[in-house]
């Protein structure tokens, strides 16, 4: 016979037990105040947050892209913006111009990156992984494109260059840059004056602009035969042009949405100013006499749109391997001419400035001048009617005809 169980049985409560207590009213006073002491405590720390978030120091502020975002150039950028200038709280001003600032170099890296394929719009990669393909770009790059042609200017189709030249900047003593060096090794002479003939030939390589942002490298069957045999990939390049147009469209978006109280400057030397005229800037003039690299003197400038450093010589780290100088005060550098595929800087240090032009339009106009053995102030001088002013260095000295400047 089998067992039975009571059916009666309590059944367990799942849940918290509640008892009730009686608080002794002994130490009354020293709770409340204990309450009292905690709730200032939380108050200060919830004060504390929403400063943190809402406000900030007003004045001029580094403004940095945010670290957690994607991949962009910020790196190579610094801000500086007057925070709570325009009248707006200077917390709300800064969380709002950081965001802004960090999704333009985003939007940047992915125009203008050459060593990886962008996604929405084609970039420099894209576009020579494509030859003779047609391709869709970013309004940012197509823009660049037509400045290059608007000046004639065909220094982006020396890529193989200047892909060649980053091992002569990354040597690490004088006998192995003179196995990468165009001025030393005949063989790599008439190789880069074979590239430099097809990079000046419009009918051997061309970016054809299509409209509505199409665009088409087109490469001639003999360029194309040429680059197979050389194992070359890289047709196009900006290279040390490529963060004047960075820096152009950064600065546009940051213009477009209101943000004027400051600068945008890059670690190679481009800087826009985003005011109209309100405010002086400062800035460093080199020279370099050999090996030795010195400041000679701090200038103040005011009522610029852009200003370009041309230089033959690094000053930041970002910038060492751009350049190349010897023990005997040699200097090679990024500035290649379109004639020979060799490099030139007609002089040490040489600051352009414009009331008018962008960053890409001073630098594309001023090359001509720059890359050459020899330096014309003449030449330099005589783009002012161009809006386009010139500060140079020569045996320690600096000449100028920049208007509303200062230097000591």
């Amino acid at each position: 016979m089998s067992k039975r169980y009571a059916k009666d049985r309590t059944k367990e409560r799942y849940g918290p037990k509640i008892e009730k207590v009686n608080i002794s009213e002994k130490y009354f006073w020293p709770r409340v105040i204990a309450a009292g002491v905690l709730l200032v405590i939380g108050g200060i720390t919830l004060g504390y947050s929403c400063s943190k978030f809402f406000g900030a120091d007003s004045g001029w502020q580094e403004i940095s892209t945010d670290s957690s975002e994607e991949i962009n150039y910020g790196s190579e950028f610094t801000l500086y913006y007057n925070i709570g200038a325009s009248g707006v709280r200077a917390g709300v001003e800064s969380r709002e111009l950081t965001a802004l600032y960090t999704q333009a170099q985003i939007d940047a890296y992915a125009y203008f990156n050459s060593d990886q394929e962008s996604g929405e719009y084609a970039n420099i990669y894209d576009i020579n992984q494509s030859p003779n393909t047609v391709l869709t770009v970013s309004d940012a790059l197509y823009q660049a494109f037509e400045t290059m042609e608007a000046y004639d200017a065909r220094w982006m189709y020396l890529g193989p260059i200047y892909a060649s030249y980053s091992n002569l900047f990354s040597s690490e003593d004088d006998v192995i840059a003179e196995d990468y060096d165009p001025y030393q090794n005949t063989e790599l002479e008439t190789y880069y004056a074979q590239i430099a003939a097809y990079a000046a030939d419009e009918s051997q390589i061309s970016i054809e602009l299509l409209g509505d942002n199409q665009v088409r490298l087109n490469v001639s069957d003999e360029y194309m035969s040429f680059i197979t045999a050389n194992g070359i990939d890289q047709l196009i390049e900006f290279d040390y042009m490529r963060n004047a147009f960075v820096s152009d469209y950064v600065a546009g978006v940051l213009a477009d949405a209101g943000y004027t109280n400051g600068c945008l400057t890059s670690y190679d030397g481009y800087i826009n100013y985003l005011d109209d005229g309100e405010y002086s800037y400062s800035y460093t003039i080199y020279d370099r006499d050999g090996t030795s690299i010195q400041n000679i003197a701090e200038g103040s400038i005011a009522g610029m749109k852009s200003a370009v450093v041309f230089k033959d010589f690094a000053v930041a780290d970002l910038e060492n391997y751009r350049y190349y100088i010897y023990s005997d005060g040699t200097a090679r550098t990024s500035y290649i001419s379109i004639e020979d595929g060799k490099d030139y800087a007609a002089t040490p240090y040489l600051y352009a400035a414009s009331d008018c032009k962008s960053c890409a339009e001073v630098l594309l106009q001023m090359l001509p001048v720059y890359v050459q053995n020899e330096f014309d102030a003449d030449a330099a001088f005589a783009l002012e009617s161009e809006g386009i002013y010139a500060l140079y260095t020569k045996d320690q000295k600096a000449q100028t005809n920049l208007p509303n400047n200062e230097y000591n």
